[in-house]
């Protein structure tokens, strides 16, 4: 899937994120993951989130698990809780309103046995690679939805974050969407949860790491960063989003991206 984006606006928003690590990290300047305030504030902790959620599903026993139904679904709801998966789920409405409600609204040992025979391929059905990996991804979706369990984005690329960190990553929704839109990529994230739609995100991340040699600039787009949501002196949070720290800009409507002539595309 080719993403387009406004190559300005990308620009923009990477000088925005060095000065911030510049600040933030005491005068170091950002240059790869080793950036101490980098490792601290974006990867060291969801390290942590996966090694202790690894450790609650024991990935290793699900086969011997699957009769009598009901161990795989309480391993998932193990690595679930707010105590493992941190601020990556939801967790403000009750166990049967959260992220990973499903996990919560399957009755019966018939319901229980078929989501768990779900979740058994989502992590064990096959390689990784996103070829391989998308059928298995919307497979769990497609069941989520066609049971009324809820299909919420947090809980599905949570999972896939758990399955394989090396590839996938998690996801609030509302958050990619506002970014995409001021980068000008004419697609949203948020809604209906399929792979295509995780796949914009996927490819942007690759678009992002060649453009800006190796620099991980993805994480400017994987969550609300702070250094793009604080305004500067005398500016005003309601400026729209994620422009208020961004220097000289303006709030205004993000324009429809261009037809043709993009300003670049993966």
């Amino acid at each position: 899937m080719a993403v387009s984006v406004d190559r300005a606006k990308f620009d923009q928003a990477h000088e925005a994120f060095l000065k911030h690590m510049l600040k933030m990290g005491e005068g170091v300047p950002f240059t790869g993951f080793g950036h101490s305030f980098f490792r601290e504030d974006e990867w060291e902790w969801k390290h942590r989130v996966r090694n202790e959620a690894s450790e609650a599903l024991q990935l290793k026993r699900w086969a011997t698990w699957r009769r009598p139904p009901g161990k795989i679904i309480q391993a998932v709801k193990n690595a679930c809780t707010p105590g493992i998966s941190r601020n990556l789920l939801e967790h403000r409405y009750g166990s049967r309103n959260s992220s990973e409600a499903p996990l919560y609204r399957v009755e019966g040992a018939d319901q229980v046995e078929a989501l768990e025979s779900q979740l058994f391929d989502f992590f064990r059905g096959g390689e990784f690679a996103r070829d391989k990996f998308a059928p298995r991804f919307d497979s769990l979706a497609h069941y989520l939805r066609s049971n009324h369990l809820g299909c919420k984005w947090p809980f599905i690329a949570y999972l896939a974050f758990l399955a394989c960190p090396e590839r996938y990553f998690p996801v609030m929704s509302s958050h990619f969407d506002g970014l995409l839109s001021f980068y000008g990529v004419g697609e949203r994230v948020a809604g209906r949860v399929t792979w295509d739609r995780y796949s914009i995100l996927l490819v942007w991340h690759g678009w992002a790491r060649i453009t800006h040699r190796g620099q991980d600039d993805i994480q400017i787009l994987r969550r609300r960063p702070r250094f793009l949501d604080q305004p500067e002196r005398g500016g005003s949070r309601e400026r729209g989003p994620f422009l208020g720290a961004l220097p000289g800009v303006r709030y205004r409507p993000v324009a429809e991206p261009p037809q043709s002539g993009k300003p670049a595309s993966v």
